[in-house]
This record gives C-alpha cells, structure tokens and sequence, in this order.
C-alpha cells in the first residue's frame, strides 16, 4: 500500500531530522543551515531509496552522469 502524501512527508522529515543532527555534529550550525537544500535532497533520496529497495539477487546499476555538487560554505 502506498503511503499517504503526509505519511510520506512525515517520513521525508524524519530523514532530514537525523541529517540535519549529524551535520550539526560534524560542521555546525552555521554550515548545516547553509546545506538545508542539499540536506533535503538527501532526505528525499534516501526516502525513495529505502521505499523500493532493489531485490537483494539485482547487482547496482552503473550511473554513467557524476553526480555534483557546490563546495560547502566556510
């Protein structure tokens, strides 16, 4: 059954909870709310990736695009 919009908003957040408390542990408050955008990226990510995991026999796809993204603020 597929999660309801506020079901998966909920879950969205409690991603970029734990996101945004080992950012602060590692960089601080001030870095963390400058990454508050890729922080939520990341959040949305992980959420699609732990709500269809790929079979456990399926190798990785092969990504042939790098990913990037900006130099943290110092």
């Amino acid at each position: 059954m597929a999660a309801s919009t506020e079901e998966r908003r909920n879950e969205i957040a409690e991603v970029a909870v734990s996101l945004e408390r080992r950012a602060v542990e590692l960089w601080g408050e001030e870095r963390t709310a400058a990454i508050q955008g890729a922080i939520a990226d990341a959040a949305r990510a992980i959420w699609l990736v732990e709500s269809d995991p790929a079979p456990a026999d399926e190798e990785p796809a092969q990504y042939p695009q790098r990913i990037t993204c900006k130099p943290c603020p110092r």
